[in-house]
């Protein structure tokens, strides 16, 4: 077994778990633990309508964490790497997607 190899996995792998929990964690919005609250009206509060802070960093933010998400992904396609590196790399790509706009993506302008 070779060491190196192992190390680089392991370093890969804290890679993606950090900048995956970075992808969550930056992509929240400030009152989205409303969600699911009665509003004032009786209705149920959804991703689409708690109350939004008009001045939110959110597209620096999606910009800022993409270039770590598109590091781990060019490492992954590096041609002597292993086919799971690409996966997660692809999937913590399709989690910053989804995140900063697939779930908002329904939600009326």
């Amino acid at each position: 077994m070779n060491v190196g190899k192992v190390l680089k996995d392991v370093v890969f792998g804290m890679a993606s778990v950090g900048i995956a929990g970075l992808v969550v964690v930056c992509s929240t919005e400030r009152y989205e633990w409303m969600i699911g609250e009665a509003d004032t009206d009786g209705s149920r509060l959804t991703i689409c309508t708690i109350p939004t802070d008009p001045d939110s960093p959110r597209l620096m933010l999606s910009v800022a964490v993409l270039i770590p998400t598109l590091i781990l992904t060019a490492f992954a396609c590096h041609p002597a790497r292993r086919r799971w590196r690409m996966a997660i790399s692809l999937t913590v790509l399709g989690l910053w997607l989804y995140c900063f706009f697939v779930r908002f993506s329904g939600c009326p302008t």
